[in-house]
């Protein structure tokens, strides 16, 4: 995504974060309780779509894919709460 429509390139999801807050302060406070959420429940969400009966396997979500899902999720919640301070 473009921060604005005659930028030169693309800001990645991090610096889009950071100019959001830099440009509206009062976004941080909106942010805050969405990132100290606690990830469990998801996680355990996110591993119970594994146990569907899906007829194509191409299409089943796998243990370990699930797993990897759960880690980039992980990954970008710790990056975010750096990169705002929190």
């Amino acid at each position: 995504m473009k921060w604005h429509i005659d930028d030169d390139k693309q800001q990645g999801h991090m610096e889009l974060l950071q100019r959001l807050v830099a440009h509206s302060p009062a976004a941080l406070p909106a942010m805050e309780p969405i990132l100290r959420c606690d990830l469990a429940g998801l996680c355990d969400t996110i591993r119970s779509l594994t146990e569907f009966d899906i007829r194509n396997p191409l299409y089943r979500l796998t243990p370990a894919r699930a797993e990897f899902m759960i880690a980039l999720l992980d990954a970008r919640f710790r990056k975010a709460k750096e990169v705002l301070g929190l």
